[in-house]
């Protein structure tokens, strides 16, 4: 039993390495959430190395490396919060209060970098003794180290209640306005959300209860996490429905009184880059403007006014972005095959647009960027 525990948890940081790895081999463009899901699967994975050295003691010479790890465990922290909050939104944006997040990481880096010098006195860390073992000496090392295996605690806690606000500020969207086929989809990520905070806290606690509670418990948390992979993987389109479903909820409520022009355009943006509305060969400015709530005169006059385009010209735009990106991903596939797959009726139409918005043909520009 001892050998499977500590098996799945030292298992769980090498799977979370393999993850990232994998999504820095997919092939598809890569948007800036995807970046961000590789630095919060390595962190994570990092967090979970941490705790198994600390808790299995089987490399009791590696207390140098635990010191390295907590401010890393310290940094994982918010960037899994801007990963849920990039999932849920449709701009990627950077905001101020996103970096005061990461001040914990850097106090716990200063903090940790003295234990890495001879002046610290490494032997006295010996293996790291986890608080709950008072009887075993961690009341008679000195202040420094004491704080060491606290910063450890504290990196579990700064996670459980980071997790823990930001499922309270969304749980209102997870209740109202969530269209029904949505509900059950959301639910399933917010309680997968859920577990993981309850299941770090109660990590968190057991440094003060019982270390072998704690080695259990990341070894479920980890098991956790082989099951949350194997969902995503049946559910490979998971992360865009639940950004659809979101932001219908969202817009439904925003949109109340008269024309709501930034939700109006925030939602036009989403069905043609999210959904790829524009794919659809039979789109047309009444049908996008029923979506969107609005007559066609005010969508018209929105687009005109904010963005200077027409219907035509706004949704070419995006047909032939698209196109480009096929030309050069899919060689194989036909220019034909292409201007269909992006609306385009005509084959004609297609290459007259095509080379009027690029300046060159498509098979040119296939022939120039491959």
């Amino acid at each position: 039993m001892e050998f499977l525990i500590n098996f799945l948890m030292y298992f769980g940081f090498l799977f979370l390495v393999i993850i990232g790895l994998g999504q820095i081999f997919q092939q598809q463009k890569k948007e800036k959430i995807n970046y961000l899901f590789i630095l919060s699967f390595w962190g994570q994975g990092l967090f979970v190395l941490m705790v198994s050295l600390y808790t299995s003691a089987l490399y009791p010479h590696l207390y140098w490396m635990i010191i390295i790890l907590i401010p890393v465990a310290f940094l994982f922290t918010p960037l899994l919060i801007m990963r849920y909050i990039w999932l849920l939104s449709f701009r990627y944006t950077l905001k101020s209060k996103y970096f005061i997040m990461f001040i914990p990481a850097a106090a716990s880096l200063f903090y940790c970098i003295y234990g890495l010098f001879p002046s610290a006195g490494p032997e006295l860390a010996g293996y790291i003794r986890p608080i709950v073992y008072t009887d075993r000496g961690f009341l008679n090392i000195p202040g420094y180290w004491k704080g060491i295996y606290f910063l450890m605690s504290a990196a579990k806690l700064y996670l459980s209640l980071s997790i823990a606000v930001m499922l309270v500020n969304y749980y209102g969207l997870w209740k109202k306005g969530i269209p029904s086929e949505g509900i059950a989809l959301l639910r399933i990520g917010y309680t997968f959300a859920l577990l993981m905070c309850m299941n770090v806290f109660i990590s968190f606690l057991g440094d003060f209860i019982s270390i072998e509670f704690v080695k259990i418990n990341m070894a479920i948390g980890n098991v956790f996490i082989y099951s949350v992979y194997i969902v995503s993987q049946r559910h490979a389109d998971y992360n865009r429905m639940v950004k659809i479903v979101i932001h219908k909820a969202k817009y439904a409520h925003s949109y109340i009184k008269g024309v709501d022009i930034d939700s109006v355009m925030e939602r036009l943006y989403e069905i043609m880059e999210l959904e790829k509305a524009f794919a659809d060969e039979d789109i047309s400015l009444k049908s996008v403007a029923n979506e969107l709530g609005v007559t066609t005169h005010q969508l018209s006059q929105i687009l005109n006014e904010k963005i200077k385009k027409n219907f035509n010209t706004f949704v070419n735009e995006y047909r032939i972005n698209e196109a480009k990106q096929l030309l050069v991903d899919e060689p194989e596939r036909t220019i034909l095959s292409v201007s269909v797959a992006v609306g385009f009726n005509s084959y004609v139409t297609f290459v007259t647009t095509f080379s009027k918005m690029v300046g060159i043909s498509p098979s040119q520009y296939r022939k120039d960027h491959i």
